[in-house]
């Protein structure tokens, strides 16, 4: 792996510099497509550009298309038409949620308004398909459609369960799986060969495990991370994510609504500690990132591959 530039590791998640340097294609690319002549617009724009996150999508759809051999402008188009997907996702979300921050900064509703913010992800939704026309397969493109379907079902189906008491683990992992981690998975299988169908089907087995994690991972510290005397948002907005649903399942249920009901984050916490619904959420974190990167062994070991396995155990790190 010595010195040459191929191999080396610029960056927090180590991602190779090929997959670094193509990122930063990708952010150019989704730069030009938040930017306009129209003052008003840009506005907007720079908002949303603000509200842009760590692209882990973008950088796994990459990193997949690193270890399948080379990383071509087609797979660049993909990565921005899948970023501004998700990022289409998050503005529609926070308008359902009513939420008014997006980490740390004030959300694009709470400053712009739903109106506009349903406007923008629309919008970015249509750029998405249009920048990505001359390189999708029509499978691709059914792929695409599915998962935007997928998302939005799973939204609905996390809404109608809205201060649901009677959550079932197994209905959470079916809103999780839709909600997030089949885009994760769909960003992995892109970045593979179109007619490699075997690396395609590992590609999407990592990516639902990945997603899976992360989003217990953001479950996760969306209450114990919470620094605040404010419920957090989950809670507050009535959604229930494992740690609840894990410990209203058990002997601790009386507790934990209490708790609940009377906005108790500090005891809150020490319900779900001591009742192991803490540990449970863990201990499924740690199984969602074994499981991904278990199913890199078929594929020969490559620099990407080593570089998908230390992007996973960082991300996924608790």
């Amino acid at each position: 792996m010595g010195g040459n530039k191929n191999t080396k590791i610029i960056n927090p998640y180590q991602l190779p510099v090929s997959v670094s340097e193509a990122l930063e294609c990708v952010k150019k690319d989704i730069k030009d497509v938040l930017s306009s002549r129209d003052l008003e617009l840009r506005l907007l724009f720079d908002k949303v550009s603000a509200c842009s996150g760590k692209m882990l999508r973008t950088s796994l759809l990459l990193l997949f298309a690193a270890n399948s051999g080379k990383i071509t402008e087609d797979h660049k188009k993909a990565a921005a038409s899948t970023e501004l997907i998700h990022l289409a996702s998050l503005l529609h979300d926070d308008v359902v949620d009513g939420s008014e921050h997006r980490r740390g900064e004030k959300s694009f509703n709470s400053v712009f308004g739903s109106k506009k913010a349903l406007l923008m992800g629309d919008y970015l939704v249509s750029k998405a398909l249009y920048i990505s026309a001359d390189c999708f397969s029509k499978n691709d493109y059914k792929s695409i459609f599915k998962v935007i379907a997928s998302m939005s079902k799973a939204e609905l189906l996390q809404s109608a369960n809205k201060d649901n008491l009677e959550m079932t683990t197994e209905k959470y992992f079916h809103i999780i799986e839709a909600k997030t981690a089949e885009l994760f998975a769909l960003c992995c299988c892109l970045g593979c060969s179109e007619t490699n169908n075997k690396d395609k089907a590992i590609a999407t087995e990592f990516g639902t495990n990945f997603g899976v994690g992360y989003q217990l991972l953001n479950d996760y510290r969306n209450i114990f991370d919470n620094n605040s005397s404010l419920l957090p948002c989950d809670i507050s907005n009535g959604y229930f994510t494992l740690p609840i649903i894990h410990c209203l399942s058990g002997k601790y249920r009386q507790e934990i609504i209490s708790a609940i009901e009377q906005q108790d984050c500090k005891q809150i916490i020490e319900v779900l500690t001591r009742s192991g619904s803490k540990a449970e959420v863990l201990q499924h974190i740690e199984t969602a990132a074994a499981k991904a990167i278990d199913c890199l062994s078929p594929l020969p070991d490559t620099e990407a591959k080593t570089a998908i396995i230390n992007f996973t155990r960082s991300v996924l790190a608790v």
